[in-house]
């Protein structure tokens, strides 16, 4: 027997707007009003949310929405120009970062009527048979290189240069090399400063101890001081088990024009 969750009632201050809201984010179709009094979005062939207005308090909902990376990329670029804040955890600050944690790509945000909209691209509640099994190396090396990104946008140059091995070299978009020095000593002097670095879904291949990660990633940051225009590029890292430990020891940029 298979059982479909049909539809479910969504209650708002205010329906219509809702409704319209959410369909905008989300790119799908809505009505202003249907049988009853709803203002349907039909998330799907076989999902409805109902909006219906009320004037008495009412919870907060969650409600999560599982997309491939293309439709994650389009409906987070809708979020971004809708001025809308997001986060990377459930309960957590507004930090406007992707997690990542889970092999996929997730955010969570408020609008519309402050219920909890999830967006992902991997299932975590419910893992597919035809899913391989998780590598905790694979996982390991993952969270570094998040805790390593994160590091670098917040200046934490403790952090990172214990990420990074002596003999680290970045290749930039421009094709410039620099060193460990070099580069974290331009973070430190404030050379380079990182306003936003967010990666999409990060894949990890390891063998032995190497490991290979590679992302597309959105990145603002200045620059001697002037504020440099957003760009994407794809990274790819190299990490080394060393002593026990994993540091990156080769991190390349190339901007996707």
């Amino acid at each position: 027997m298979t059982v479909h969750l049909d539809h479910t009632i969504v209650p708002a201050r205010d329906k219509v707007a809702s409704a319209r809201l959410l369909a905008e984010l989300l790119g799908v179709s809505w009505a202003p009003s249907s049988m009853g009094p709803f203002a349907p979005v039909y998330v799907n062939d076989g999902l409805t949310l109902d909006f219906i207005d009320t004037d008495e308090a009412f919870p907060v909902y969650h409600f999560c929405f599982r997309v491939d990376q293309q439709a994650f990329d389009s409906i987070l670029g809708r979020i971004r120009a809708a001025g809308i804040e997001y986060r990377s955890t459930v309960r957590g600050p507004m930090d406007m970062q992707i997690d990542t944690q889970f092999g996929g790509s997730g955010i969570y945000w408020n609008e519309p009527e402050g219920h909890q909209w999830e967006l992902l691209t991997v299932s975590y509640a419910r893992q597919s048979s035809s899913q391989p099994q998780a590598d905790p190396i694979v996982d390991e090396v993952r969270a570094l290189e998040r805790a390593r990104l994160q590091a670098l946008v917040a200046s934490d140059l403790e952090t990172a240069r214990r990420l990074h091995a002596t003999d680290f070299q970045l290749i930039t978009p421009r094709g410039r090399a620099l060193s460990k020095e070099q580069y974290l000593g331009a973070i430190a002097n404030g050379d380079i400063k990182y306003l936003r670095w967010e990666p999409s879904a990060m894949e990890v291949r390891a063998h032995g101890d190497v490991a290979l990660v590679r992302y597309e990633a959105q990145l603002e940051f200045a620059s001697g001081g002037e504020r440099r225009p957003p760009i994407r590029c794809w990274h790819t890292d190299t990490y080394e088990r060393r002593g026990g430990a994993w540091q990156v020891v080769w991190s390349q940029a190339t901007r996707i024009e």
